[in-house]
Formats: structure tokens, C-alpha cells, sequence
């Protein structure tokens, strides 16, 4: 570059791209750049990479952390680099190539298995004379994760096979004192993921979504596999930084020469993995327990910068080489903020029970962060901000300074009650009272001179209140992910009525829970099938309609006689075989399902105006519903895989239940109060026979409790309390009441109360009141 004038600018380092992140331990990147009061001017010469590694290689941190090995690419696919810091020397080429091979320690030796381009099986390992051959792995393996453990032996992870077409492998394989073994499965087959070994467990991040930890022993031994999490989208390899939060440090140190990798214990709820995917702003923090997912902030030169780079450690610095877009690149980022970032700062901690209050106090923190920051110049005004970012998220209700929500800090702005004084400022319980006044005056002054008629509408009008928020009901129902209880009080089926809303829309009806009246009810919708295949479930007592047949993304709620359709969409398309079932309190819905590929697995939640993606079920559940089996929501067997699986989530993830007797789907799930769950007719793909069977799941084992007079599918079932009542599809369209006793919830009887008006698939059911919308 020449000598440098007196007219030159001094050549500093020059921090850029500053962006603490208002929900993680703040990253910035560091640039070595040309400064004067002048303002920023060209770059230096950056260090390169020696070879062009557009995708396919790998890196691995070796020599205690100073250096990373960087190898193979998709022209390279046997050389190697090493990086120290400041220079790149070429070292050892493979004697295979290992394009997607990845890199891993085995006897504290880089090594490499298998290749994309050429389909082999070979593993070689890498020492001071250069390499030397493995046993071949079983498969003709790539795509897969490797990971070193402290005794010596080397984990293989995912990836796919290519003699059996490409197929997405579960397989977690260990070699051993020279030996392949497999020592386990993942929950779901995948490839193109990341791992990262963190005290005695490894998390991988598979390119299909799922997020994995495997646990090990001391010895480690693997004990067990659970999800999660799911990322946000489906990211190759993305890049995986462990966070230094307080006192939490790990040391991993690797090196071509003999050396030993060192790991503390560390519980699963200390650890903080920042995920750096392809694009770079759909950057996350996950928690180790699996309870927090936060967006991150992450500063790129591009938003694609980390599209198929290799990354690894040099001296505490977590650095990516290569990639999509400029293959010989290394670049830096600087961890300096995340010692100011105590742990309490992370939202969403497994105590909390006032997270959307949470999300709302959060959210004002961010904006005045971004006030704060937008016109800072220097790391001092970032880090004055962050100190106050910091100060206001502790304050939120789950904050650090009130971590169980509200009942700690009472006289937070955000934790007023919204029922205190509700007849003077709660606008939605006004606008429900007044609709209940207004009917009960019409009621009274059409009333003939009987008291029973006077009777009638006061009894009506309470119904309606019922309805509002803040009265106190005698009859609730409550589901959530985590433990809850439902809690139904006695109501004789004479005081029932419910809503069926069928397609078409026009031909609702309102029937009595007697089997007494079937009268015709008008819903106004903006079309007559909006109601065809969507599911349905309460929020915060309103009744809202998803997906469909013909608007798959839509969700719907029902105010007065109207369905409304809302401005809010489904994350997916779900225009069939979906379910939804209310939780956390009657206050969200979780969606789930749909009629092709991987939607028939995933699921989101709806809070009312928001939606957000959780957990994918581990199987597909097109037509296998969703209901509560002990507080969790629960699925069971699949229209078009017809299998037999039952799974049920919980704040972790899907985790498998025992299989169904039969190969079934097209049913209806109810949840019993006595935490069991009952699974009523579908149809048997084992012998394409429509069933009558009546099933519950209970202490870990299906029984068939009892059987529908009419075997049925494809219908809808509402529990309504001591009884479930059961609208079928199949012809004559049987009604069918199942009375249960009152202490145990044993099934005491099955009944027919009437029939549908024609055969209505999976109508919409709503519990209401008398001559509602009649």
C-alpha cells in the first residue's frame, strides 16, 4: 500500500456496525478500517482465505483455540487452510474429498466423512504428518454434523444417505476405538444442520426446523433426545455462538496436536445459543431449556453475509469464513457487551405468568432503546443506552425485578386490572352489558302477563352476561400448554344450546342440549362456504374460525351474528385437515396441521391480533385433531400416512404417546377433566371401515370405553358439563349426547337427540344462549 504521508489518515480499528440488541447479549462486528474527521475511507487489505470456499467446507477451532482449520468447499474439496488470527497458510489436503463432510475431533484429531459430489463412504483423520484413513462410515453419508466428546470418540449426526435416495437420516452414530456404532436416533430425520457441544448436551439445529438436545452422561453415555424448539425457518448449517453470560463459560479446546477438550456442567437453563442463519436479520437467541426464542440483531455488510459460511472460534472470537457470495472472506464478531447482559434480562423464563403483559413492556423498552441509540457515534452512548435497556426490561412484569409477572409488581403502568372498575373503563364489558340490557328490555315488554315469561328473559339475560368479560362464571374451560384444569359445572342438557355453524353458512341452527328444539339461527359471513373445512376455538370467550378450504390463511371471529374476518393471517396455508384447541387460559388458540407436506406438522398460536410459529409435531396429523390429554394438547394418526401415532406437546416440544389400537383419523378428541382424553368414531384405514368405538387415553394406555349408536367420522364434539355432545357426517347425520357421572367422569350413557339437517363436515360448534341469532 505504500508509505503513509503526513496527509494520510492514521490506520485505527475501527468499530462499526454497533447493534446491541434489545432482547440478547449485544454482538457488534469489528472492521479494519481507514478513520479521519474526514469520515470512513477505503479498507485495508483484509486477510483472505487461500482457496475460494463458496459452500461445502467446514472449519473447526484447533491449537487451544488460536487457529481454525478451514477445509474442502465445492472446487476444493480435499485443501485445507489454517487461520490465526491475522494470516492463512495452506496446510495438508485430504487424500479424499469431503464436500459437506464437516470437520470434528476424533482421538482429539480433525477429522472428515463422507462427500456430496462423490458419494463416498470414507473417514480420514488429520494429524502432524498429514492425513491418514478411518473405517469407512456404514453409509454413503453427507450433509451430517460432526462433534468431538471428551473421551476421545467422535458423534456423526443427521445428514442424508445417498444409496437410498437421498434420504433424510435420524441416525446418531459414534465412532469409536475404531469402530462405527449407532448409539441413538434423533426425534426427526435431518441434514444441513449445526452442532454445538455444551456441557453434557448437544444442540442441533436441523435444517428442517427442529431443534434437538441430546443429553449425555459423565461418562457420556447418550440418555436422552428431546426437541426443543423450532428455528423460524429452514437454514442451512447456520452459524451457532454460545453467549458469556455472568459467570457462564465453557472452554473447548482443540488442536491438531494432542490436546484436550475440557467441558464444565452446565444445566440446559444456563445456556444461550445465539443462531445466525442465512439471512442474517432472521437472527435468534435460544435458551438451552428450550423456554426462550428472541429475535437478535445482528449488523451485516449484506443480509445474505452468513449464506454457506463455516464458522469456528479464534481466541474467544467467534469468526465465518467463506460462503455463498465471497468465498475467501473471514469476518469477526465481537462478544464485548454480553458480560452486561445478566441472565435475568431474557424474556420469556418458564415462571412467568404474565407473558403477553410481558411482550407489551417490552416492546416500550425497545422503542425507547432505539430513541436512545439512533444518533449514538461511539461505543459509550451504546453502552449507556443498553444500561438503560437493561434497567427497563428488568422492570417488566417478568423482568429480573418481578420475575412471576404482576403478583410482584402491582404498581407496574402495565399491571392494572382490567376488571377493576370495568363498568367505567372496560369499553369491551360495557358494549356486553348494554347488548344484554337491550335484549332483556325487548324480552320484557313482549312478555304476556305471566311471570314464567318474566322469568325466562331474566334467566336469558344472564346467559348473556355470562358472556361478558369480568363476570364471574360459574362454567369455565380452560386449556394451555402448560398445566391447567378444566373445570365444568353441572348444567342440565335442558339449559344447553349450541350454535352449529355448517357449510354452507345459511343453513346454521341453534339446538338444544335436550334434543327439544332445532330451530334455524342467521350468521352473516362474506361468503356461504367460509366456514368449509376451517377449524374453530375460543379467544378470550370469542368464538374465531381458521383456514379453510377457500382461504387458507384466514382467521374469522364471530361478534354478535357476523363472522368478521380480521386483518391478521395463519403463518401457513391450511385450507384442510387442520385442528384448533384454545390454552393458556381461553386467552390464545394453537392451530395446527394441514393437507400437504410439512404443514401437516407445524402449528402456531393466535393471541388474539398475533401469530406466532412453536413446536412442529414429529409426525403428520392431517385429520388426526387436537384435544387435551393430561393439560396438553394431543394428536392422534394421520388421513393420508394412516398411521397409528399419538403425540402430545408440552413447553419442550412433541414427545410420543402410546399408538392408537387402530390406524385412524377423521376423528374427535375431547379432554376430561380427570386429565384423560377421549378419541370418538373416525375411520379405520386398517380396514377402511367408518367406527363407532368410543376410546380413552388414560394413565399411558388406550381401552374402548363404549361405542356410538351410529358409527361416524368427520364430525365435531363439544364438552358441555357432564356431557359431550357429538354432531356426525355420516348419513342419517346423527346428534349423539354421552352423559358421563358426575364424580368420575365414567361413561353412563349414549343417546340420540336428534339428527343434522344433511351431512355438515367438522361443523363449528359454539356454546350459547337461548334464541341466539334465531
Amino acid at each position: 500500500m505504500g508509505d503513509t504521508t503526513d496527509n494520510e489518515p492514521e490506520k485505527l480499528p475501527l468499530l462499526i456496525s454497533i447493534s446491541p440488541d434489545l432482547s440478547l447479549a449485544h454482538c457488534y462486528k469489528v472492521l479494519s478500517l481507514y478513520t479521519s474527521s474526514g469520515g470512513l475511507k477505503r479498507p485495508i487489505s483484509m486477510v483472505r482465505l487461500n482457496e475460494e470456499r463458496k459452500y461445502g467446507h467446514a472449519a473447526l477451532s484447533i491449537e487451544n483455540g488460536e487457529k481454525a482449520l478451514i477445509c474442502f468447499g465445492y472446487y476444493f474439496r480435499k485443501t485445507c487452510d489454517i487461520f490465526d488470527g491475522s494470516t492463512t497458510v495452506s496446510t495438508f489436503s485430504a487424500d479424499s474429498t469431503h464436500k459437506f463432510g464437516g470437520l470434528g475431533l476424533y482421538k482429539n484429531q480433525p477429522t472428515s466423512v463422507g462427500c456430496s459430489s462423490e458419494k463416498h463412504q470414507k473417514a480420514e483423520t488429520l494429524s502432524a504428518t498429514g492425513w491418514t484413513s478411518l473405517p469407512d462410515h456404514p453409509k454413503r453419508i453427507s450433509g451430517h454434523s460432526l462433534v468431538g466428546l471428551e473421551n476421545q470418540s467422535l458423534l456423526l449426526i443427521g445428514g442424508y444417505d445417498f444409496v437410498n435416495g437421498n434420504a433424510r437420516q435420524s441416525g446418531i452414530w459414534r465412532l469409536k476405538n475404531e469402530n462405527w456404532n449407532k448409539i441413538g436416533e434423533l426425534l426427526q430425520a435431518n441434514y444441513h444442520g449445526s452442532a454445538l457441544y455444551i456441557g453434557r448436551s448437544i444442540y442441533y439445529f436441523g435444517y428442517w426446523k427442529a431443534i434437538q438436545r441430546l443429553d449425555f452422561t459423565e461418562t457420556e453415555e447418550l440418555q436422552n433426545v428431546a426437541q426443543i424448539g423450532s428455528q423460524p425457518g429452514n437454514f442451512h448449517f447456520p452459524v451457532l455462538f454460545q453467549t458469556e453470560f455472568s459467570k457462564v463459560t465453557t472452554t473447548t479446546e482443540i488442536s491438531i496436536k494432542t490436546t484436550t477438550t475440557t467441558k464444565m456442567s452446565l444445566l440446559p437453563s444456563d445456556v444461550f445459543i445465539l443462531v445466525i442463519p442465512k439471512f442474517v436479520d432472521e437472527s435468534y437467541l435460544l435458551s438451552g431449556d428450550g423456554f426462550s426464542q428472541i429475535s437478535a440483531k445482528i449488523n451485516a455488510p449484506d443480509n445474505d453475509y452468513t449464506r454457506s459460511s463455516a464458522y469456528a472460534l479464534v481466541n474467544g472470537k467467534l469468526h465465518i469464513f467463506g460462503g455463498y457470495y465471497d468465498g475467501t472472506k473471514p469476518h469477526i464478531f465481537n462478544s464485548a457487551f454480553l458480560e452486561h447482559f445478566p441472565q435475568a434480562a431474557l424474556r420469556q423464563r418458564d415462571s412467568c405468568n404474565d407473558q403477553e403483559i410481558n411482550n407489551d413492556c417490552l416492546a416500550v423498552c425497545d422503542a425507547d432503546y432505539f430513541n436512545c441509540s439512533k444518533n449514538c457515534e461511539n461505543s459509550d452512548c451504546f453502552r449507556k443506552c443498553a444500561e438503560e435497556v437493561i434497567a427497563c426490561e428488568n422492570s417488566c412484569p417478568c423482568g429480573a425485578d418481578c420475575p412471576t409477572g404482576c403478583v410482584d409488581c402491582p404498581e407496574h403502568p402495565l399491571c392494572a386490572d382490567e376488571c377493576e372498575d370495568a363498568q367505567l373503563n372496560n369499553d369491551d364489558y360495557k358494549i356486553c352489558l348494554n347488548a344484554a340490557i337491550y335484549e332483556l328490555d325487548i324480552c320484557l315488554k313482549t312478555c304476556t302477563p305471566e311471570i314464567g315469561c318474566h322469568n325466562s328473559c331474566y334467566e336469558n339475560y344472564t346467559q348473556m352476561l355470562f358472556l361478558c368479560p369480568c363476570i364471574e362464571q360459574q362454567t369455565t374451560t380452560t386449556t394451555q400448554i402448560s398445566t391447567t384444569t378444566t373445570e365444568i359445572s353441572p348444567i342440565e342438557p335442558s339449559d344447553v344450546f349450541i350454535l352449529v355453524i355448517p357449510n354452507p353458512v345459511d343453513e346454521s341452527y341453534l339446538q338444544s342440549g335436550d334434543g327439544s328444539s332445532q330451530i334455524s339461527a342467521t350468521i352473516n359471513a362474506p361468503e356461504n362456504n367460509y366456514a368449509d373445512n376451517a377449524a374453530y376455538a375460543l379467544v378470550n370467550g370469542k368464538l374465531h374460525i381458521f383456514g379453510g378450504r377457500y382461504n387458507g390463511k384466514k382467521i374469522a371471529r364471530l361478534d354478535d351474528c357476523t363472522l368478521n374476518e380480521l386483518t391478521v393471517r395463519l403463518n401457513e396455508e391450511r385450507r384442510s385437515g387442520l385442528a384448533a384447541l384454545s390454552i393458556e387460559n381461553g386467552k390464545k388458540v394453537l392451530i395446527c396441521f394441514g393437507n400437504s407436506g410439512d404443514i401437516r406438522k407445524t402449528c402456531e398460536i393466535f393471541d388474539g391480533s398475533t401469530t406466532v410459529s412453536t413446536f412442529a409435531a414429529d409426525w403428520t396429523h392431517r385429520e388426526g385433531g387436537l384435544g387435551l390429554y393430561k393439560n396438553q394438547p394431543t394428536s392422534v394418526g394421520c388421513f393420508d400416512a394412516k398411521h397409528r401415532k399419538a403425540e402430545t406437546l408440552s413447553a419442550t416440544g412433541w414427545t410420543a404417546l402410546p399408538y392408537h389400537p387402530k390406524r385412524i383419523s377423521m376423528h374427535s378428541l375431547v379432554a376430561l377433566e380427570n386429565q384423560s382424553m377421549l378419541h370418538i368414531g373416525g375411520v379405520d384405514w386398517g380396514n377402511d371401515a367408518v367406527q363407532s368405538g368410543i376410546w380413552q387415553l388414560k394413565d399411558e394406555n388406550w381401552n374402548q370405553i363404549g361405542e356410538l349408536l351410529q358409527a361416524d367420522y368427520s364430525g365435531s364434539a363439544i364438552y358441555i358439563g357432564r356431557s359431550v355432545y357429538y354432531f356426525g357426517y355420516e348419513y342419517p347425520n346423527a346428534i349423539e349426547r354421552l352423559d358421563l357421572t358426575e364424580e368420575t367422569e365414567e361413561l353412563q350413557n349414549v343417546e340420540q337427540i336428534g339428527n343434522q339437517p344433511r351431512n355438515f363436515y367438522y361443523p363449528v360448534l359454539f356454546q350459547t344462549v337461548p334464541n341466539f341469532c334465531t
